[in-house]
């Protein structure tokens, strides 16, 4: 897979991120379901605590590419 940022304005870049991002030569595309702050059985873990929960999805969603051969450099969306 290649990744082609599209930048027709520069401000953009001082914030971290491209205005488009072209892709090509893929092979496999993976969708995932939303994922959130829940254990290997699917119970709801950190009641109150955003941060804990926010890492814990993280780590859910890492547990996928993995399992798919993927990591996040291969994540063109991520919507939160």
């Amino acid at each position: 897979m290649q990744r082609t940022p599209v930048n027709p304005w520069p401000w953009s870049l001082a914030l971290g991120y491209n205005q488009a991002e072209l892709i090509s030569g893929t092979a496999r595309h993976l969708s995932i379901a939303g994922q959130t702050a829940v254990d290997v059985t699917g119970a709801p873990q950190h009641p109150g605590d955003m941060r804990a929960q926010l890492a814990l999805a993280l780590d859910n969603l890492e547990a996928i590419l993995t399992t798919a051969g993927m990591t996040f450099t291969n994540l063109t969306r991520l919507t939160i």
